[in-house]
């Protein structure tokens, strides 16, 4: 009799019925699947944006981590914090991959067969967030009503292409400042594609 795998869906399916399920249920939370980071370099399969992003990454026991180095590299830049669901074949070489700060919790079969989630590693503050990486979360049209609403930028460079006002966001707003904005404008965004 071999262990039971698990399937993405399934996992997805686990969190939400537990523990996304406040999150879902509170109005002061949002809570995404497939979120785009640094312009569709990649996605985080589950975002939470309340007071700080949440990102978590599935890997399950029939996924490979192939993609998971880069995915590091980009979700450390973006997320505040990040869990990493795995597989129990994965757990060993996950470990070695993630950086410290990022939890884990893994996905167990039970004696009935059925799907467990538990923890292996609390998360804790991503400390180098960046300021460029993280104003990539918007659409062009928010980050001209940021940049209006809170700096002197002047209507020509309003007109610049969309990296150029990423730039200016990023070097004109206090990184604290920018994360509560991106935050509440994300969170007050109609017309996601993926909900």
């Amino acid at each position: 009799m071999g262990i039971a795998l698990f399937r993405d869906f399934e996992i997805r399916q686990s969190l939400n019925g537990s523990y996304l399920k406040k999150y879902r249920d509170d109005d002061n939370s949002l809570v995404l699947d497939e979120l785009g980071l640094m312009q569709g370099l990649c996605r985080i399969d589950i975002a939470v944006i309340n007071g700080i992003i949440h990102g978590f990454e599935i890997k399950s026991d029939v996924d490979t981590l192939e993609r998971l180095p880069t995915q590091i590299k980009v979700y450390n830049q973006v997320l505040d914090k990040t869990t990493l669901i795995v597989g129990e074949n994965h757990l060993d070489k996950a470990e070695e991959l993630v950086p410290c700060w990022w939890g884990i919790k893994v996905v167990k079969s039970t004696k009935q067969k059925s799907l467990q989630i538990k923890n292996h590693r609390i998360e804790a503050n991503n400390k180098d967030v960046s300021a460029f990486a993280l104003v990539q979360l918007l659409w062009k049209n928010e980050a001209i009503q940021i940049l209006q609403n809170n700096t002197a930028t002047s209507a020509k460079d309003l007109r610049k292409p969309k990296d150029q006002l990423y730039r200016i966001l990023s070097e004109t707003i206090p990184l604290k400042t920018l994360k509560n904005i991106i935050r509440v404008t994300l969170k007050q965004r109609k017309g996601w594609r993926y909900q």
